[in-house]
């Protein structure tokens, strides 16, 4: 993940863990929309953060979320990741929504993140 591909365009930022079903859900969605709907989603790039404490069971949940295309970091810290911290996240399920750089929404309705 570069500062490049965070300022150009719109990205979605989703926090998700295997243990939560509303995260899965959010991921198989994104997930779905990117490899499928590319032309008409408002989302130029999606970034997943697990929150999962093992990277293994992070790759298997993403293959078989059909999600593996998706760029994602496990770093295996959970809540004690800086990444986590720095953001401000507090939840899961959570997503940010970046335009050019900048926060423009936290916590949208995945329907709400996808459509154009």
């Amino acid at each position: 993940v570069t500062n490049g591909t965070l300022l150009k365009g719109t990205t979605a930022i989703c926090v998700w863990a295997t243990w939560s079903y509303e995260s899965c859900n959010m991921l198989r969605q994104l997930a779905s929309n990117q490899q499928y709907a590319a032309d008409s989603m408002k989302i130029d790039h999606v970034l997943t953060i697990c929150l999962d404490p093992d990277p293994k069971q992070c790759r298997r949940s993403l293959k078989a979320n059909s999600a593996e295309m998706l760029t994602t970091i496990c770093d295996g810290m959970m809540w004690d990741s800086p990444l986590i911290s720095a953001l401000g996240i507090t939840t899961i399920p959570y997503n940010l929504k970046l335009k050019d750089g900048k926060i423009t929404g936290r916590s949208i309705p995945t329907t709400e993140l996808t459509k154009k």
